[in-house]
């Protein structure tokens, strides 16, 4: 009798090498508290890995999920009228406004 021939990957995959393994804890009682989150637009080359984490907030009501993370605003990148646009649009000041005292 003879043994099945090895499995070998499809002609496809090829081009999809795995780049990273970590382990995995399964647990039951944590399954309605897991995210996923992904990134379709991103290119695979562009990761998270060197970004600090600065906090995280999870309002599972609502479903939703907010990420605070750190920007290199010293960056040729950063656009720091936009980023003024940003925290105007959320917070409804920037930075230059919480510096100056009304009489």
């Amino acid at each position: 009798m003879t043994s099945p021939p090895p499995l070998t990957m499809a002609s496809g995959e090829d081009d999809d090498p795995v780049i990273q393994e970590i382990d995995v804890y399964l647990a039951k009682s944590l399954a309605d508290k897991l995210y996923l989150f992904q990134y379709p637009v991103r290119p695979s080359s562009m990761t998270y890995d060197d970004i600090t984490h600065l906090s995280a907030k999870i309002k599972p009501k609502q479903q939703k999920v907010e990420l605070e993370i750190a920007i290199n605003t010293l960056s040729p990148n950063y656009c720091r009228s936009k980023g003024e646009q940003i925290a105007l649009n959320v917070d409804g000041t920037t930075s230059e406004d919480s510096n100056t005292y009304s009489v």
